[in-house]
């Protein structure tokens, strides 16, 4: 199938994630079971497979149908008195429970899976077969998923992205939140620079030593629209040889990543640039730097670096990275106080009177609206040393802490999905009409009850920035 194809698409995969679908596990044999116990689980149960438990009662392995004819054939008579450990199939091929069906199936279907482990915080929790969703295994959302994890070269890979803005419109006609459309899409951009670093390893040979590439801004969030241009860096490990390696790859990446549909990055943040490079002593070395900067404007583009998320290679190099620069940032209260100081740089979407400030009667609800919203709770998540990335997840956690009170996260939250969903709507209609995209949104096609709304959303947004100015920048 051409993914690249424009036809009816099926939202179903792309809606629903392995939590919502999964069957619970069924009861496991325990460690010291028999394939006798496995049989009469899978027979009572009508089950495909059954989990054996380990010493600590966590599942070890699989015995699926498959496994009890195998065992049959071998031991005959005898078969039954096998021990479960010896039969299952091990380790579980699993994926958590929040990721999303069509990259599950395409893994399965890539794989030769007939069962798949879901799991919560790492431990089983159900499984999802392929047979609950033949209906839907013809489905584009399949074949677009495979693209973009396993494209083999660059123009298959780019005719691959030029799906997401028809799967992103057709998500939005069956009224999927914008939030959720840009984590879709923030995905689809991991997998696609996860895909052109494998790529370029391809090319280049394998490195000399370890390197993990890093998507940072709304990539890392989980927030992509469409139009977004690359974020992105590099960690290695060090000598003179990986610098080498690296500088070349990560030219390469930028570059691969622009042909293939993601722009080069208007400020320079790219695995191109070396400021963006290095081993964990030069990164190390280069927070401190930001954390002895007091000037806000010396700190444009600085915070984006804590949306990142290790995408490819050695991920314990990026988390090792962010682990450091998080600790190190919720103790450097002059740092912070910069961040909040630039949110008075954004000005404000709102005129004098409570209006909606235009021009040509357009509204940038990027830099008047979400940006601001995404700043402010980094800011604040960074001062109680919050590790997660997303914005509404942030702001639940503030709102947790007590930072936050519950309506008005709830009312952000709220606000957020408002503004990302205007400019959504408005990219999409631009996009239909062959014009750029932007971040503006045409207000005169808002109707009365969305103006208000929108500049209700928007006094909040002022609310969060002032207090983040006053809690930290004083």
């Amino acid at each position: 199938m051409d993914p690249s194809r424009v036809e009816a698409l099926d939202t179903y995969p792309f809606r629903e994630r392995l939590g919502a679908v999964m069957r619970p596990l069924p009861p496991m044999v325990p460690a010291d079971g028999t394939l006798s116990h496995a049989v009469q689980i899978l027979d009572e149960t009508a089950s495909s497979a059954v989990a054996v438990a380990d010493a600590e009662g966590k599942a070890a392995g699989l015995i699926t149908e498959r496994d009890v004819v195998r065992t049959l054939s071998r031991h005959q008579n005898h078969a039954l008195a096998v021990a479960a450990a010896t039969v299952m199939t091990a380790p579980i091929a699993a994926m958590p429970a929040e990721t999303r069906l069509y990259k599950a199936i395409s893994r399965m279907e890539r794989l030769g899976l007939r069962h798949l482990g879901v799991t919560d915080a790492g431990r089983l929790v159900g499984l999802i077969t392929p047979r609950q969703f033949l209906r839907r295994r013809a489905s584009g959302a399949f074949a677009l998923a495979d693209a973009l994890e396993n494209a083999p070269d660059g123009p298959s890979l780019a005719a691959a992205r030029k799906r997401l803005a028809i799967i992103a419109a057709d998500l939005r006609k069956e009224d999927m939140g914008a939030i959720d459309i840009a984590e879709l899409l923030a995905e689809a951009l991991r997998d696609t620079t996860r895909r052109c670093a494998e790529l370029v390893e391809a090319e280049m040979g394998p490195p000399p030593g370890d390197w993990c590439v890093l998507i940072l801004g709304s990539g890392g969030r989980g927030e992509t629209l469409l139009g977004g241009d690359q974020d992105n860096a590099i960690i290695h490990s060090p000598g003179a040889a990986m610098e080498t390696w690296c500088a070349k790859a990560g030219e390469r990446l930028a570059a691969m990543l622009g042909e293939v549909g993601v722009p080069l990055c208007k400020g320079n943040i790219m695995t191109s640039n070396p400021e963006w490079r290095g081993d964990l002593a030069t990164w190390e070395q280069r927070l401190s730097g930001w954390w002895r900067v007091e000037d806000a404007e010396a700190l444009l583009d600085v915070d984006i670096f804590y949306d990142c998320q290790p995408v490819h290679g050695d991920l314990a190099l990026g988390d090792q990275l962010r682990r450091y620069a998080l600790a190190g940032a919720q103790q450097r209260m002059p740092f912070l106080a910069a961040l909040a100081q630039h949110l008075s740089t954004l000005g404000t979407a709102l005129n004098w009177f409570g209006g909606l400030r235009t021009d040509h009667g357009m509204i940038d609800l990027k830099l008047g609206g979400t940006f601001p919203i995404v700043a402010a709770a980094r800011t604040l998540a960074l001062r109680r040393g919050i590790s997660t990335t997303s914005t509404p997840s942030r702001i639940q956690a503030l709102m947790e802490a007590e930072v936050l009170s519950p309506g008005d996260g709830q009312r952000l939250i709220e606000g957020l999905e408002l503004l990302m969903g205007l400019i959504l709507d408005q990219q999409l209609s631009d996009l239909a009409a062959g014009q750029p995209l932007t971040t503006k949104v045409e207000v005169e096609h808002l109707g009365s009850h969305v103006k208000s709304r929108l500049k209700e959303s928007l006094k909040q947004v002022d609310m969060l920035a002032n207090m983040v100015r006053q809690g930290l920048a004083g």
